[in-house]
C-alpha cells in the first residue's frame, strides 16, 4: 500500500519530536512492506526552488520543495513580530504550496494521506485533501492550531482574542479528516474542548515501552556518581533557567549534568557550565551520539514550563532504561506508570526534592545504598507512595515515619495525624529478579554481580519463559511466602513489595494470588515508584 506522509520538516532539517515521529513511521511502513512517500519543505537554494525535487533515503521516496513565503519555516524564529504576523497570514492561505502538494498526490496516487505539522506548507491543504477520494488522517503533535508558536504556559486557562481568531480559522480549514491521531488524551481533550474534528474518528496512540536497539549492556557502576541528562531546545519555555537554578542549589559532589540541545540560550548555558564542576554541554548531536549519551546516563530531567503533548525525549529515555524527573504538564502525566518523579513546573524547590529522591533510587538500583541514611530515605520514599494511596483509598490521614530501631520487623510506621486511626506497621521488601531482569518491561539486566541492597532481596531460579506475568507471579508469591514464615504475628504487619515491574503487568499477574487463603498479613500491596494510585497494586486489602 502506498501511504503519503506530509510534514513541514524532515531529516536532515529535523527540529523536534514531530520529525522523529514521521521518520520512525516511514521506517516502520517500509518494514511492513508498504511504500511510504514523504512530502516536506526545504530552504531556498536558488531560482526554481519551489519545484519539487525527489530524493531517496532508506527506501523512502522524498519530495522536497521551497514553500513560497517571506522565509523558510525553520528560519522564522529569528524575525520580529510584524514579520511573523505577515508570514503566518501568507502561510494560512498559501494556495501555491497547497497546489504543489496536491499535484504530487495526484501523481503518486496514494491510498492513505497522513498529514502532520502543516505550518510552513499551507493550511488550505486539508480542504483539498478532504475533497479527494482518499483516506485522510491527521496526526496532532502540539497546540499549533490554537497558538501558532506552539507554546502555551503549563497553567494556560483562557485563550486570548488572537488565539480565538486563529483556532476559528483552523477549525474551518481543517474540517474533519477521516481519522485524527493524538499521542495523548490531554491533546485530544484540548482540541475537542474547542470544537475541533467533530466528525472525525479519534485514535489515541498510547506509548508502548520497547527497549531501544541501541542499548548496550552497561558494566556495573560501583561509583556513587549519578549522571543526569537534559535533552531538548535551550529555550526559556523548556525550563532551562529553572534547571540551572535548581542545579546550583542542590549541593552534591557526586552528580553530573549533561546537556544536549541547541537554542537561543545556548551561549548562556555554556557560560554557566564553564564555572560548574560536572556539567557538560554538547550542543546538537547526531542520533548515534545521542544514543551513546543515553546509555551513559542514569536520569533524564525534563523541566518544561509549557504545555507538552507526549514528548519524544521521554519515550527515548524510557526505552534506554533511564529514571525521569519531569514537570507535571500536559500529556507528560500520562507516563505516570513508569519510573517518573513529577514536580510542579517552575517549582525549583520541588525539582530539587525530586532530584534527591531519584538519586537514592539510582543508588539502590546499583546496590550501593547500604548506608543507613540512604536506606532510610529509600524506605520513606516508597512508604510515602503507599501511604498516599491508603489515604485516598480509605480517607485516612496517615504520615510515614521511619522506625529508628535496628533489627526490627517494622521498617516504617504509618501514624495518624489526628490520632483517629491505629498506627500501621509497614515492612518493605524489594523484588529483585536478577536472572531474567533484562526481559521485563524493556529494562536491562542488573547483572549477577550486583550486591543486594539488603538481605530481603528475593531471587528465584525460574526457568526462562516468554510468560513474563507468570514469572512475576512466582516472584511475588515467593517473596510473600518467605516473609510469612519470618514473622510471629504477620496479622499486625502491612507488607509492601517494592519493584520496577509495570503496574498493568503486575495487576494481571496477581489475579490468582488474590485467591490465596494462607497469607495472614494485615495487608499486602505492590508499590511501583509513582506518586498516584496508579503506582500501587492491591494484593490483600487492609479492608479484608
Amino acid at each position: 500500500m502506498k501511504i503519503c506522509l506530509i510534514n513541514n520538516l524532515y531529516k536532515p532539517f529535523s527540529r523536534g519530536g514531530a520529525e522523529q515521529a514521521v521518520a520512525k513511521k516511514a521506517k516502520k511502513l517500509v518494514q511492513q512492506g508498504h511504500t511510504p512517500i514523504i512530502i516536506t519543505t526545504k530552504p531556498w537554494d536558488g531560482w526554481g526552488s519551489w519545484k519539487p525535487k525527489v530524493t531517496y533515503k532508506e527506501e523512502v521516496k522524498i519530495y522536497r520543495f521551497w514553500s513560497p513565503n517571506l522565509c523558510w519555516y525553520k528560519n522564522l524564529s529569528g524575525h520580529g513580530i510584524i514579520f511573523k504576523s505577515i508570514w503566518h497570514l501568507i502561510d494560512i492561505f498559501n494556495f501555491i504550496s497547497a497546489s504543489i502538494v496536491h499535484n504530487i498526490i495526484r501523481k503518486e496516487n496514494p491510498e492513505i494521506i497522513n498529514t502532520h505539522n502543516l505550518m510552513g506548507i499551507s493550511f488550505l491543504l486539508p480542504k483539498m485533501l478532504n475533497s479527494m477520494n482518499k483516506i485522510y488522517v491527521h496526526t496532532l503533535h502540539d497546540v499549533q492550531l490554537v497558538e501558532p508558536s506552539g507554546i502555551l504556559a503549563w497553567n494556560h486557562k483562557e485563550d486570548n482574542l488572537f488565539q480565538k481568531i486563529h483556532f476559528f480559522l483552523m477549525k474551518r480549514l481543517f474540517d474533519s479528516p477521516d481519522k485524527v491521531n493524538s499521542p495523548s488524551k490531554f491533546l485530544k481533550n484540548f482540541y475537542q474542548k474547542r470544537g475541533f474534528f467533530k466528525e472525525s474518528e479519534w485514535q489515541i496512540k498510547k506509548f508502548e515501552l520497547k527497549q531501544s536497539k541501541s542499548i548496550k549492556p552497561k558494566q556495573v557502576d560501583y561509583s556513587r556518581i549519578i549522571k543526569f541528562l537534559f535533552v531538548g531546545s535551550l529555550e526559556s519555555h523548556k525550563g532551562v533557567t529553572q534547571l540551572m537554578h535548581a542545579w546550583d542549589e542542590y549541593i552534591s559532589t557526586v552528580k553530573e549534568l549533561h546537556i544536549v540541545g541547541d537554542g537561543i540560550y545556548k551561549q548562556q548555558v555554556r557560560n554557566w557550565a564553564n564555572y560548574r564542576q560536572g556539567v557538560k554541554v554538547y550542543g546538537r548531536v547526531k542520533k548515534s551520539r545521542l544514543d551513546e549519551i543515553y546509555n551513559q546516563s542514569d536520569v533524564l530531567i525534563f523541566p518544561s514550563i509549557c504545555i507538552e503533548n507526549s514528548p519524544q525525549v521521554i519515550k527515548e529515555a524510557l526505552s534506554h532504561d533511564l529514571f525521569i524527573v519531569a514537570s507535571r504538564t500536559g500529556g507528560v502525566v500520562e507516563f505516570d506508570e513508569y519510573n517518573i518523579w513529577f514536580f510542579e513546573p517552575g517549582n525549583i524547590e520541588e525539582m530539587k526534592k525530586k532530584i534527591a529522591e531519584v538519586s537514592v533510587n539510582v543508588l539502590i538500583k546499583r546496590g550501593l545504598s547500604t548506608e543507613k541514611k540512604d536506606q532510610d530515605n529509600f524506605e520513606i520514599t516508597w512508604a510515602k507512595y503507599f501511604v498516599d494511596y491508603i489515604n485516598k483509598e480509605f480517607n485516612t490521614d496517615f504520615v510515614a515515619q521511619n522506625n529508628e530501631q535496628q533489627n526490627s520487623d517494622v521498617d516504617v510506621f504509618a501514624v495518624s495525624s489526628s490520632g483517629e486511626f491505629d498506627t500501621l506497621n509497614i515492612q518493605l521488601t524489594q523484588i529483585h529478579p536478577e536472572l531474567f531482569y533484562e526481559q521485563i518491561g524493556g529494562r536491562k539486566k542488573f547483572g549477577s554481580e550486583v550486591k543486594p541492597t539488603r538481605n530481603y532481596n528475593h531471587k528465584t531460579e525460574i526457568e526462562k519463559s516468554s510468560q513474563m506475568e507468570t514469572k512475576i507471579k512466582y516472584l511475588l508469591k515467593e517473596a510473600i511466602d518467605k516473609k510469612q514464615i519470618g514473622y510471629a504475628n504477620p496479622e499486625d504487619i502491612v507488607l509492601v513489595l517494592q519493584g520496577y515491574f509495570q503496574v498493568d503487568m503486575v495487576r494481571r499477574a496477581i489475579e490468582e494470588l488474590k485467591e490465596a487463603p494462607t497469607w495472614n498479613f494485615k495487608g499486602i500491596y505492590y508499590v511501583f515508584p509513582g506518586i498516584n494510585r496508579g503506582g500501587v497494586v492491591n494484593i490483600k486489602s487492609l479492608s479484608n
